[in-house]
């Protein structure tokens, strides 16, 4: 196959010209005859659907030629991925054949790095997600796409620009998800997206961002991952009524230096939400005291936190009543582990999902059987050395994780909902169970090689004490005969 380079000035136009029948149906296959021996370096992703046609492609475009872009496409593509290598020219042809694919739902677009003109007069009317990630957005760009009135969720990520409104996209009416990147979006122009559902918030959480995300008055999901501002201030989200989850992050990269933290009163005004994620922050105990009046929370995670175990009570969180599902995720390095379960999660009487990894718990702690609707049961990654066969008595458990425990040993359980079950090489299998996934030895087999192993120690001791008796006797008898003589 001869790949040829082609120069062209960066035009991103889905044309009016809809010709639906100017790309033939392909497999994966027939691509990846075409590509030959490189097709592993051009093609990232390819997926036939059910008739065997091509539905999924996510290809690099390493100086394609347009003809090598033709010959790679199929009419049947409804998510099509574009990543342009550095170093070569963007091809006007792999930009513009979008609106050639008549089943086309999901358009992405991957480093360019450049500005784009788009201009969009026709596109077929099955696009629901654009992805644009490493272009250098400009406010025209979004008036375009706004213009695409079939879009459901858009993702702006890593885009290469300063301050653009993205106001213009509150005129898409199907529009609910919304991923809004750490550089380059004017976060105040939020605010007038009101038929947001959905928000991924990548940036500075200062007050005029948290104050413009509080207007977006449809919101039900907050995702936030902030890399620069302390001491969290949400108390304006309490506007919204529909929120009913919210998720903070606080980076890895961040957290080496300094765990952030939360303002005061921040949690306390989220009275609406059902599931919160706090991730990577120092955790103080008006925190706790705030989220211990959030009465319709149903799930509650703490991951990689300072958790301030000596300093922190936990028990005020006995008043989530409404609690089915809690977490206590600990990161060695990055965090404070936790030794023991805090002793409130024992008086959750609706709980049926405990997560404690990640931790230094020693002992399985037998108040677990206080949690009889425990269903789903997490604490690997620990330093657990025996598995306490009172577990067997947790009738509803459906899911037990205690792998990664280094020094784990003891037998496998048999409740008798269990559908999935992890444990360790060390651990012995106590019978045939469905939710085994392992390579385990049977506990008979154990208790036989132990019992062989005691018999042949009690053999061995009898043959030495005889043998000892024997010697001694002679001995007696010598010196008797010497003292006799």
């Amino acid at each position: 196959m001869k790949f040829l380079t082609k120069s062209t000035s960066l035009l991103f136009i889905i044309s009016s010209v809809f010709a639906q029948n100017s790309i033939p149906l392909r497999k994966c296959k027939d691509i990846e005859n075409y590509l030959g021996e490189n097709y592993k370096t051009i093609v990232n992703t390819c997926t036939d659907n059910a008739n065997g046609n091509v539905e999924e492609l996510v290809f690099n475009d390493n100086c394609l030629s347009d003809e090598n872009i033709d010959n790679i496409l199929s009419s049947s593509i409804k998510t099509l991925g574009y990543n342009r290598k550095i170093g070569c020219p963007v091809n006007k042809r792999a930009l513009d054949f979008f609106a050639e694919l008549p089943n086309i739902e999901e358009i992405e677009v991957y480093g360019v790095y450049e500005p784009i003109d788009f201009k969009v007069d026709a596109v077929p009317r099955k696009l629901k997600i654009m992805e644009l990630r490493g272009i250098a957005l400009t406010a025209n760009n979004l008036k375009e796409v706004a213009k695409v009135k079939t879009l459901e969720e858009i993702i702006l990520s890593s885009v290469e620009s300063e301050g653009v409104q993205i106001d213009s996209l509150k005129d898409l009416p199907n529009l609910k998800k919304l991923t809004i990147p750490e550089y380059g979006v004017d976060a105040t122009s939020l605010s007038k997206l009101k038929n947001i559902k959905h928000l991924e918030y990548y940036g500075k959480t200062e007050d005029a961002a948290i104050k413009a995300i509080s207007e977006m008055s449809s919101l039900e999901f907050i995702y936030i991952v902030d890399s620069f501002v302390d001491n969290l201030n949400l108390e304006p989200l309490k506007k919204l009524n529909k929120l009913n989850e919210l998720f903070l992050l606080c980076p890895a990269g961040k957290r080496v230096h300094k765990h952030f933290s939360i303002k005061e009163n921040s949690l306390s005004v989220l009275e609406n939400v059902n599931k919160l994620t706090i991730s990577g922050f120092n955790l103080s105990q008006k925190n706790i005291d705030e989220i211990s009046k959030l009465n319709k929370l149903s799930e509650l995670i703490f991951s990689s936190c300072d958790y301030n175990q000596n300093s922190i009570v936990y028990d005020s969180l006995s008043n989530l009543k409404n609690l089915i599902s809690i977490t206590f995720y600990g990161h060695y390095g990055l965090s404070d582990p936790l030794v023991n379960i805090p002793d409130f999660v024992y008086s959750l009487s609706q709980l049926k999902s405990l997560t404690f990894n990640y931790n230094e718990m020693t002992t399985i702690p037998e108040k677990l059987l206080n949690l009889k609707g425990l269903e789903h049961l997490d604490l690997s990654h620990n330093n657990i050395a025996e598995i306490p066969e009172f577990l067997n008595n947790l009738s509803s458990l459906q899911y037990i994780d205690l792998s990664n425990n280094a020094n784990l040993k003891g037998k496998t359980l048999t409740n008798k909902n269990l559908i999935i079950c992890k444990y360790g090489k060390n651990v012995c299998k106590t019978k045939e169970m469905s939710c085994l996934s392992e390579e385990l030895e049977s506990c008979s087999i154990e208790v036989n090689k132990t019992t062989v192993k005691k018999t042949r120690t009690k053999k061995t001791t009898k043959k030495i004490s005889t043998k000892k008796t024997k010697k001694t006797t002679i001995k007696k008898t010598t010196r008797g005969n010497i003292r006799g003589y």
